[in-house]
């Protein structure tokens, strides 16, 4: 007995039908995926606050009465830090820059020297650029210092940050939030090594969203 193949008319209704299924389904597979540059940029808000923390509260690299104004040269495995640099601005700034580069894994050294954006890039691709013009005050100022994150890197993704090494300071980051999916975050901290976001920012969204699919456009309003 000969079987009979499917006609034409059965072999469309079935494509039509695997269509609509499809067409249900795409958009839900899309909003589950992972928002990337929500959790590369939790990743690194934790690795900041934690290293800040640490190094302000270590009397082997700085006065606690002082914070990371005080620019005393110390040594850690072997290398020298602080006691470099043309004004007292930055050589708080290149010694810190150094420290904190000395806790990550790095694929790029960087210039800590570099007074348009001392910076280094990390084994996971991201590249962190440091600002630091805090003074021998007693007062705590948040604004003064910062860290400027791109989870993408110099040479990858929607890169609103100059490629390194940078030439001027991209301070507004709120033009890198004009992309559809910003990968520059900005993390603020005193000279005590406490952290703070910036108001109104996406950073502070990313970190309280519970979810990590949740996208960028959903956030930002």
């Amino acid at each position: 007995m000969i079987k009979k193949g499917y006609t034409l008319a059965e072999t469309l209704i079935t494509l039509a039908i695997i269509g609509v299924i499809a067409a249900i389904l795409t958009p839900a597979v899309i909003n589950a995926q992972p928002n990337r540059e929500m959790v590369a940029f939790k990743k690194a808000y934790k690795q900041a606050s934690r290293v800040l923390h640490e190094l302000a509260n270590d009397e082997d690299f700085y006065d606690r009465n002082k914070g990371f104004t005080d620019d005393t040269q110390v040594s850690y495995n072997g290398v020298s830090y602080g006691g470099v640099g043309n004004t007292p601005a930055a050589k708080h700034a290149i010694k810190l820059c150094g420290l904190l580069k000395s806790r990550f894994v790095i694929t790029s050294e960087g210039d800590c020297t570099n007074e348009k954006g001392r910076w280094f890039e990390t084994s996971d691709g991201a590249l962190w650029r440091l600002r630091f013009f805090d003074t021998n005050s007693s007062s705590i100022n948040f604004n003064r210092n910062y860290i400027l994150i791109d989870v993408n890197g110099s040479s990858r993704g929607n890169n609103c940050m100059e490629s390194a090494p940078p030439t001027t300071w991209q301070d507004d980051v709120s033009k890198c939030e004009q992309n559809d999916i910003p990968d520059t975050f900005r993390i603020n901290f005193s000279k005590f090594g406490a952290v703070q976001l910036p108001e109104n920012g996406i950073e502070q969204k990313y970190i309280d969203e519970t979810s990590n699919t949740k996208k960028y456009k959903d956030l930002k309003d």
